[in-house]
């Protein structure tokens, strides 16, 4: 099956393309930073959240934002059932990615895999020396998923998305994965 999955590369053009991102979580990690007098004590630990919780965002590919974009589309049956954006910082010589999203119907038979894949070995061709990706500390099905892929945690920004990002157990996290 998971050779049935071709994926190709989308030139930039007029035409936006809207992606629509969707997931369930049940847990998260609670990040605690305590100042002490000779440093901090920094801890991430998963924590069950009273119920399940529906995360929903929305985003558009080739933002001007992304420094050397390339957006591919996963092809599965003859549909487009993922997209993939990533980005290559030239200053200091990363492949980020910026969006990884699946359609649910087509989660978890091999596509993000893939993606992880060739990402990899786009990475490899290019020589970058690491693949950088953002995701929240309630994203634990995404996390889970990198760290499977070996990547790990490469730093954190506690006041991200707004003030209270800690109290509302959204914390950005930052994952990498050395290629070379």
């Amino acid at each position: 099956m998971i050779n049935e999955i071709q994926i190709e590369e989308i030139k930039i053009n007029d035409e936006k393309i809207k992606i629509d991102y969707h997931y369930f979580t049940d847990s998260y990690y609670k990040l605690e930073i305590q100042q002490e007098s000779d440093g901090w004590k920094i801890n991430m630990i998963l924590k069950k959240l009273n119920q399940k919780v529906e995360k929903k965002s929305k985003s558009i590919l080739f933002q001007n934002y992304v420094e050397n974009p390339k957006v591919f589309r996963c092809q599965f049956q003859k549909q487009t059932v993922a997209h993939l954006q990533i980005g290559y910082d030239s200053w200091n010589n990363r492949v980020r990615i910026w969006d990884i999203n699946i359609d649910e119907r087509f989660r978890r038979i091999g596509i993000g895999s893939k993606m992880i894949d060739f990402i990899k070995e786009y990475a490899l061709n290019i020589k970058a020396r690491v693949i950088v990706l953002e995701t929240q500390t309630c994203n634990v099905p995404a996390i889970n998923f990198y760290l499977k892929h070996g990547f790990e945690l490469i730093g954190f920004d506690s006041i991200h998305y707004t003030n209270q990002d800690i109290q509302k157990k959204e914390v950005r996290i930052e994952l990498g994965l050395i290629v070379f």
